[in-house]
């Protein structure tokens, strides 16, 4: 099986079923520990790690290409001053340029790093950069209210970097569960984004509400 980034998707073979296409990419994401020395249990997933993954699944929003132009922007935004926020930005933001002409639902992949002051300004710059995925960083629990606010305000996608988040309302993330990588989808925050996560995701991640 080859998964070539530079498709957005995948390619396993053409006359394959998409649910059976679907399954075997992400069954191959999600390989535990063992196969792939994933992190253990309660440690964080790596960084290029949660890019594919994270990105893999955004392919699977049936309204992405009516809410992203002619790009999809993921920004990955972080706390001023916070050294694990600043850390996880930097590693995140890495990894999502490593990934180079990948393509998701044909769409180019561009990735900006933002430090969160308010709001408002959040609210000005999703517009004035077009921004159609925002990732949380660590240190931004206190904040996570507002932008979500945000992010439901213009149908933008909600990416936690913890479980938390996405319990609280982010719409997406990847934890460590029993020693892989597990993707959570909160399916009202998702709903609430503007995005339609299929079915084909929503069987191997865990749901929340």
């Amino acid at each position: 099986m080859t998964i070539p980034l530079s498709t957005g998707i995948v390619a396993v073979g053409r006359d394959l079923p998409k649910a059976v296409i679907v399954a075997s990419v992400l069954a191959w994401l999600l390989l535990p520990a063992a196969t792939l020395a994933q992190p253990k249990n309660g440690e964080t997933v790596a960084p290029d790690r949660q890019a594919l993954i994270l990105t893999r699944a955004l392919a699977y929003d049936g309204n992405l290409k009516s809410r992203a132009g002619g790009e999809l922007v993921i920004a990955v935004v972080s706390k001023g001053g916070n050294t694990s926020s600043d850390q996880t930005a930097e590693g995140l933001q890495k990894a999502l340029k490593a990934l180079g002409p990948i393509k998701v639902q044909g769409l180019p992949l561009k990735s900006i790093r933002l430090v969160y002051s308010n709001s408002s300004t959040l609210s000005s710059t999703v517009d004035k950069d077009g921004i159609d995925a925002v990732y949380i960083c660590p240190g931004l629990e206190g904040e996570l209210g507002a932008i979500l606010e945000v992010t439901k305000e213009h149908h933008v996608l909600s990416m936690g970097s913890r479980e938390d988040h996405v319990v609280k309302g982010a719409s997406l993330g990847v934890f460590v569960v029993e020693g892989k990588p597990t993707i959570y989808v909160n399916l009202t925050a998702s709903k609430a984004e503007g995005t339609a996560f299929g079915s084909d995701l929503l069987r191997v991640a865990k749901v929340v509400h």
